[in-house]
């Protein structure tokens, strides 16, 4: 871990999103612009999880009982709500407390949290070991569709993807018709499951003045599509949840199609249904099962 990452630490603005490992990046890259490949993360990385580079601290923390080293370290680093942005080769994140209804949008939650401190990942190879897994798989992270990739290359990295279990993805279209973004799909779906998913989220938004509520035949299409098909292999889901909403009435509608997927995810029989739908569909299984 370079040495320049702490420092760093010290300036972080409250949205600002600290990556473990490599502390707070910048590139001046636009989005419309090829990454440029010298501000990627190294192919080789040092995985200190088998080897530390340096002799570590013992320090009295880690004579706590492990519960309580816990407990401590989901109060600084877990249980939020992380919407993440990225701004001109920034990667920042405003962080909100989870809220119980998993149809309010988090970009309209007015109760702040604690900024996560990361500080405490950075000290040692133990806490490191302790604390990276509370990091990523007790916050539900929050981004647009179209930046997802960009937030993972520039931020954390691909490695940090399978610690991940909590996703809210939001989407904007232009038309009721499913087939607006599928390179937005191609790209988005491949990184999903690499994670070990349990609890996935999505919100479209429909940015003409139409109502979903006016658009319900294309809606109901959307049990048929490819991306569908696609939700539906992520067999170790505790939750999903899809919201529909509209330049008119700013409120989130909930779509039937939503219930008939969680029907073949999660509900009691579902695997016998997701099969049952695999043959009527002629499909091939696909399947994503951490």
């Amino acid at each position: 871990m370079p040495n320049s990452a702490l420092p760093r630490l010290e300036t972080v603005e409250h949205d600002a999103f600290c990556c473990p490992c490599f502390g707070w990046l910048r590139s001046s890259v636009t989005s419309s612009r090829k990454w440029d490949q010298r501000h990627s993360k190294p192919t080789a990385r040092i995985d200190i999880f088998k080897r530390s580079a340096a002799d570590q601290p013992h320090h009295s923390f880690f004579k706590l009982p492990p519960e309580l080293r816990l407990w401590i370290y989901e109060e600084l680093l877990g249980r939020r709500v992380a919407q993440l942005v990225w701004s001109r080769g920034i990667v920042r994140a405003k962080f909100f407390l989870p809220v119980e209804d998993p149809q309010h949008n988090p970009q309209g939650v007015i109760f702040l949290a604690d900024r996560v401190t990361t500080a405490i990942i950075l000290s040692c190879r133990q806490a490191y070991h302790e604390a990276l897994p509370i990091l990523y798989g007790q916050n539900t992270f929050c981004s647009s569709v179209g930046n997802l990739g960009a937030l993972v290359r520039i931020g954390p990295g691909t490695w940090c993807l399978s610690y991940i279990h909590n996703v809210d993805l939001s989407h904007s279209f232009v038309s009721p018709l499913w087939k607006g973004s599928p390179v937005a799909w191609d790209k988005v779906f491949p990184l999903l499951e690499q994670m070990d998913l349990k609890r996935l989220v999505f919100r479209f938004e429909l940015v003409i003045g139409v109502k979903w509520t006016e658009c319900n035949p294309r809606v109901d299409t959307l049990r048929d599509s490819e991306w569908a098909f696609r939700v539906l292999g992520f067999r170790s889901l505790q939750f999903f949840a899809l919201f529909l909403r509209d330049g008119i009435s700013q409120e989130y509608y909930v779509p039937d199609v939503a219930q008939e997927i969680r029907n073949l995810l999660i509900e009691p029989q579902a695997e016998d249904r997701y099969r049952e739908y695999l043959g009527r569909e002629n499909r091939i299984v696909h399947v994503v099962d951490h």
